[in-house]
């Protein structure tokens, strides 16, 4: 199952639904689910996006992601739509007229299979099957054929062919012309391939000669992860929280690095790198580095070089390249810090109370990022994006739930009642939930021991600030409201027809995720989101 994670975003407030879907679910299907609707209008009035990016409603989810909801509007979803629709069109292609297949269309369908292979979840499976039928190699690659069908039956229609074994003979003729031979990326994407399915020697195994080719393909892949903008965008983050030249910004940062690692080897056969380990990694960039008389893996091994040495900021750091510099060697691991190193500054952090309150936000920040390696095998295998949640201040509070005390309750015993609030809330669910409770509206919220104004509803509750986990309730008329008008955050024309003038349900409060079989109502949002 893929779990997507939708945020949503409207006048100053943020809120997060949870939507669970099949594995190799299209994002046009994902939004069938959201908006409980097969209408045309309704999916096409929207999208989702990934770094600020739309995905193509043609595209599948093999993993959990995140994904931002942009409100379109009816004419301009509709021509989105239409693009979407002729680039699918054009994919089934691929299959109808196998004679005038383009390069460029192969390579995506490979990337297609390539993501399905890749994920941890499917090479767990070749695993299990390998362990099982290890003393039968026939009754193996049966089961082993079934499995890549289970893959395969979702992306080949995509491209025009059956979802079937014969489907897979035809379009493994289609990829035998000789003009893509010659193509450098068609013979990586197979190299890869071979080595997800592992079929063969080409899988770069450890202790087999390799081609200068496939170490090339692996640093590209290691370089193209850490040169993302999440990945550096967060660099810049630790450095500008944690100093760029202090030991605790060097060791967050290998952290970050040895993730990628652990993502990136497996899918070049190196099974070890499933547990992760220096000596592991180490092992690896041995092999890499007996071609390191080949010019265009130099240049690729310096570019790799180079991002593991970045602030994020454009600035390299010399102080923490030493195992770079003019080494190489099979002992040196790429990791500045060993990650018994690091788990010796997660254990010193604990012994100075890193979480009291008192410390301050960072200190809690630098606990989390310092937890990485210890718990890296629940990381290994997910994407770099995800890591990047639980970096970033204003997203990783997302996955705690929190307590909050309020006061000064009107019509309650005691005046004080005890709130859940889901991870994410804001102040604005705070007093909602409180306006639900009590039959009351217009409530303000201002802290316990703080002045006389009330909180801004965009405040995030936050786990261990007791700032914000201990509340009052201000009398009435003690505060004017305020006159200001939340800033609209996407000027898309609004809905029409049967959407227009819908109010939300009242159970419908910003900052509460859903989950399983509860879907997001597309005519829930507002006219001017």
């Amino acid at each position: 199952m893929v779990l997507a994670r939708v945020h949503f975003r409207l006048a100053g407030r943020h809120w997060t639904r949870e939507f669970s879907a099949d594995d190799g679910t299209s994002v046009q299907q994902l939004k069938g689910l959201m908006v409980k609707s097969e209408k045309e209008e309704d999916l096409d009035a929207f999208e989702l996006r990934r770094d600020r990016k739309r995905l193509s409603d043609s595209h599948l989810l093999w993993e959990d992601c995140h994904l931002d909801f942009k409100f379109l509007g009816v004419e301009r979803g509709r021509l989105r739509a239409g693009r979407d629709a002729a680039e699918a069109e054009a994919s089934k292609a691929v299959g109808a007229n196998p004679s005038a297949v383009t390069l460029e269309s192969v390579l995506a369908l490979q990337a297609d299979l390539m993501a399905g292979f890749g994920r941890p979840a499917f090479q767990k499976q070749l695993d299990a099957l390998e362990e099982k039928f290890k003393d039968n190699q026939r009754k193996f690659q049966a089961e082993r054929q079934k499995l890549f069908l289970t893959v395969q039956r979702v992306v080949l229609p995509k491209w025009g062919f059956a979802g079937t074994a014969k489907g897979v003979f035809e379009m493994m003729g289609a990829l035998q012309n000789p003009k893509f031979n010659v193509d450098y990326n068609f013979q990586v994407n197979g190299w890869r391939l071979a080595g997800l399915l592992r079929l063969g020697p080409s899988s770069f195994p450890a202790g087999v000669t390799s081609l200068a080719a496939q170490s090339w393909s692996l640093l590209k892949d290691l370089a193209d992860r850490m040169s993302s903008s999440e990945y550096q965008g967060t660099l810049q983050v630790l450095a500008q929280r944690l100093g760029s030249d202090k030991p605790d910004f060097y060791a967050a940062r290998d952290a970050m690095a040895f993730i990628v690692h652990t993502d990136v080897l497996p899918t070049y056969g190196w099974k070890q790198s499933h547990e992760p380990s220096d000596a592991g990694i180490a092992k690896a960039w041995a092999t890499i580095n007996s071609f390191g008389g080949d010019e265009e893996v130099t240049k690729m091994r310096r570019r790799v070089e180079e991002l593991l040495r970045s602030d994020g900021r454009g600035g390299r750091d010399a102080a923490a390249c030493g195992p770079w510099v003019g080494t190489w060697s099979a002992s040196s691991s790429p990791l500045v810090y060993t990650i018994a190193q690091v788990r010796d500054r997660v254990v010193a952090l604990n012994a100075e109370e890193a979480w009291s309150p008192a410390r301050g936000v960072v200190d809690r920040e630098k606990r989390i990022l310092l937890e990485w390696p210890e718990a890296v095998r629940g990381f290994a295998g997910q994407l770099v994006d995800d890591v990047i949640h639980w970096v970033d201040r204003s997203t990783w509070h997302r996955h705690v739930e929190t307590d909050v005390t309020v006061q000064s309750c009107p019509g309650v015993e005691g005046g004080e009642m005890q709130l859940r609030t889901p991870a994410g809330a804001t102040v604005a669910w705070v007093r909602e939930e409180l306006s639900r409770r009590l039959q009351q509206q217009d409530l303000q919220l201002a802290c316990m021991d703080g002045p006389d104004e009330p909180l801004s509803d965009e405040l995030v509750i936050l786990p261990q600030l007791n700032k914000f986990n201990r509340l009052r309730v201000l009398p009435r008329g003690e505060t004017a409201p305020s006159e200001e008008q939340p800033e609209k955050l996407d000027e898309a024309p609004a809905p029409t027809g049967e959407t227009a003038g819908r109010e939300a349900p009242q159970d419908e409060r910003p900052g509460t995720p859903r989950t399983g079989s509860q879907m997001f109502d597309f005519h829930d949002l507002p006219d001017d989101y």
